[in-house]
């Protein structure tokens, strides 16, 4: 059985992978959303594109192996592209406890977990910078290679600014059962998470 680890900050789901579309055919998509067709929102302060990506019947399936039970509303997947140049600021996210991500291109990237950084829902309607106000430490790296499920309400960030495709998975965990990092964890541990 493949190791996978957990811990405060990811928990890698690399059971998951053999059920997504193989990196092949979402680096033919992507490519195709990000030359052919509008994003279904564009975010400034992080120079990302994202494109809605539900109708994969992959997509759905991986979606239906989710317990949705946990769920406030069903997961939504994106395509998402970040420009060449741009770095990814400290921030948590406001709108979901998790997300589930799968690198696309390039195959590996790191995302570092910081000790402060915005967590006002209007950062993200605010015009890309290219710094941050506030000094930040980074806490944690994690290097990307798997399907992983990581926990949006730690700071997190992306210092390298290459391009970058990713598969994402949003994941809105409500009540009382999902209402901390460690609860989902729990569920996780307990095969509660996921209907293998």
């Amino acid at each position: 059985m493949m190791q996978n680890l957990i811990n405060d900050y990811v928990i890698e789901v690399p059971q998951i992978e053999n059920l997504l579309p193989d990196r092949s055919e979402l680096l033919e998509h992507a490519k195709y959303k990000i030359t052919k067709t509008n994003p279904t929102f564009d975010t400034d302060w992080d120079k990302t594109l994202w494109y809605s990506y539900n109708d994969n019947t992959k997509i759905k399936e991986v979606c239906g192996i989710l317990d949705t039970k946990y769920l406030k509303k069903p997961p939504e997947c994106w395509i998402c592209y970040k420009k060449e140049g741009a770095w990814l600021r400290p921030h948590i996210d406001v709108h979901r406890r998790a997300v589930l991500v799968y690198p696309i291109d390039p195959v590996s990237y790191t995302l570092e977990f910081t000790n402060t950084g915005a967590n006002d829902f209007n950062f993200f309607l605010k015009d890309y910078k290219d710094v941050v106000e506030d000094d930040f430490d980074i806490e944690y790296k994690y290097n990307y290679t798997k399907p992983t499920i990581f926990n949006t309400q730690k700071y997190h960030s992306v210092s390298d600014r290459s391009a970058r495709i990713a598969l994402q998975i949003s994941l809105y965990y409500d009540g009382e059962e999902t209402d901390s990092w460690q609860k989902i964890v729990d569920l996780y541990m307990q095969g509660k998470l996921l209907n293998e």
